[in-house]
Formats: structure tokens, sequence, C-alpha cells
């Protein structure tokens, strides 16, 4: 047993210093955007590229955060929202790739008697104070040249937020998906704008370690590579694409691809309008959201400062991934 036990550590470290990896974790939850991945593993694509991924199941999304954060992920699926607190406090991560953007799965819901975002003054809005809807109602609000101190904000759950307005307790609410269609369903209510209407603002990214980047760049670089081949995959094979989600998803194939409708992927160009230093006015770019996160993340006290976002945007990764 000790023989067997010693020569398992011998042939570990040789691999190592031979350059071999052990596979990077990627921590995935159920955003279809992300859930994207398994199409990747499903299809053989990572095996193709050649590259060791081990995808990591979460069903509550800030557990997936706390496990990156504690280094128990090399690299993890999640909002930009969520990915600028932690590198604000200093954590050495790297935005590396964009998944894609809300093109409708993120909205401000109201009642039919409010027709414009200026009927919103003096009303009931529902809202989860902190969460990527709070921000879409405030840069809306904005836009249409109100400030939350012309609504009335009740802070509760994006679900209770729903459950509120269609018992009529609030005026509108900002939720997503699957509550938008839900509350539509019921003819109670309308999207009154969604996040079609403000594209890049609402970005769902890949982002990794430093340190793992570092010893395993050339994995990304494939990684990369293998996340545009599954947009095109996507694009290409829709029905196919939204059965392999269903399952990991445990939901019917129809639901994904009503939900695949409010998501733009990202392949190589829309990646390069969002991560290149030259893009950053083009809508996309994630320096353009990443300013307007760092700004409402300051004021409502969720950072203590603005994150660098010259040093947590890196673009090479996608670059050499289209050079081949």
């Amino acid at each position: 047993m000790l023989k067997e036990i010693l020569t398992t550590i011998i042939m570990g470290l040789i691999l190592t210093s031979l350059g071999f990896a052990g596979p990077i974790k990627l921590g995935v939850s159920d955003w279809p955007g992300w859930v994207a991945w398994y199409i990747a593993k499903e299809k053989g694509f990572f095996k193709s590229e050649g590259i060791n991924v081990e995808l990591v199941w979460f069903s509550t999304y800030s557990d997936s955060i706390s496990a990156f954060a504690s280094g128990q992920l090399d690299a993890n699926s999640q909002t930009l929202s969520d990915t600028i607190p932690l590198a604000s406090k200093g954590m050495k991560i790297k935005v590396i790739l964009v998944n894609d953007n809300s093109n409708g799965n993120d909205a401000i819901v109201a009642k039919n008697y409010i027709k414009t975002i200026n009927d919103l003054r003096g009303k009931k809005v529902a809202v989860e104070v902190g969460a990527i809807d709070h921000f879409f109602l405030l840069y809306v609000l904005q836009k249409y040249g109100l400030t939350e101190k012309d609504v009335q904000i009740i802070n509760m759950t994006t679900q209770d937020a729903a459950v509120a307005l269609l018992e009529g307790k609030v005026d509108a609410a900002a939720v997503w998906e699957p509550w938008i269609s839900r509350i539509v369903k019921s003819k109670q209510a309308h999207v009154l704008i969604s996040s079609k209407d403000t594209p890049g603002l609402i970005p769902d990214i890949l982002v990794v370690h430093e340190e793992s980047l570092k010893k395993n760049y050339n994995e990304y670089v494939k990684l990369a590579r293998v996340w545009f081949r599954t947009v095109e995959f996507i694009k290409n094979n829709p029905s196919e694409a939204a059965s392999i989600m269903a399952k990991v998803l445990n939901i019917k194939k129809d639901d994904v691809l009503y939900m695949l409708k409010g998501i733009k992927f990202f392949g190589v160009q829309e990646n390069a309008l969002a991560l290149y230093p030259e893009n950053k006015n083009n809508p996309l770019s994630l320096y353009r959201s990443g300013d307007l996160l760092n700004k409402y993340l300051l004021k409502f006290g969720f950072t203590n400062k603005e994150a660098n976002l010259s040093n947590l945007i890196y673009d090479r990764v996608v670059r050499d991934a289209t050079k081949r």
C-alpha cells in the first residue's frame, strides 16, 4: 500500500514537472448563458481542443461566488456586478471572456395604467436592492430624467416583488425571467422597458484567478475557442442546444427556447467590442458598463472604492484565441 502511495505521488510530481496540470475547475450555475458550457461538454468541444475542464455545478448562484472567492475554483461564471466588488477589495482576478448580455430577460414591469417611465413618478416600485435589477432600475430612471427619490422604492426579493405586483401591492417591479413572462401572462401588467432596450448594460462573464491564468494560459486560450464554437453551435442548432440545456436545468426544451430569446450570446466579434480598450465607447464595452457599475456599487455602499477596470478586464486571451 505504501509503495502504491509513493508511486502515485512520484507520478504526480513527474506530470507536474512536464507541464501536465489538473483540470480547470469552472463554476457554473443555472443562468442559461452559463449552462451553455454543458453543450461544449456534451458535443466534445473540450476534448477536441485538448483541454481538461471540470464543470462544477452550483444550484445556488451565490455559492459559486463564495467558492471562487475562497479559491475552490479556477474560474467562475458570474455577472460583472458581482465581480467588481471582489476586484475592488484587491483580489487578483481577470475577466477574460464575455458569455452573453441580457437581451430582454431583465425588465421593469408595470401595471397597465402606467404607460411611460415618467408615469412611475410617485409610484411604488418593488425591487431587490443590491441586485442587478436595482442597478437596471436606477439606470433607466436616470436615462429618463428621474432619480430614485422620484419613486417609492420597496425593497424585497425578486420573487416577492413579482408577487407584490400581481397582488396589486405595488405599481411596478424590476424583475428578471421567469417572473417577467409570468406577470405578462396574467395580463395585469406589461413590460415598460427591458434590457433589450439597453444593450451592453448587463453582461455575464468568465472571471479567473490570475495565478491560474498564468499557470494555464494556453488552456484558457483553448477555452475561449471552445466558447466561440459553442456560440456557433447554438446559433446553427438551437433545438439541439436547448435540449441539452433543458436536461441540465431540468425544465422543458420549449422553456429554454423562450428564455434564449432574451439572451445575446457573445462570439468573437462581440467579445472584441466588449473587451478591447480601443472599443471603450461601444455600447457593448465592459469599460462602459463597468464604469456605471463602479459608481452604483460605491454610491450604495456595496464597495468602498472603485475597481481598476483596466487591471480587471483582460483582452489577451480572446485576441490569442482568434489568431489560429
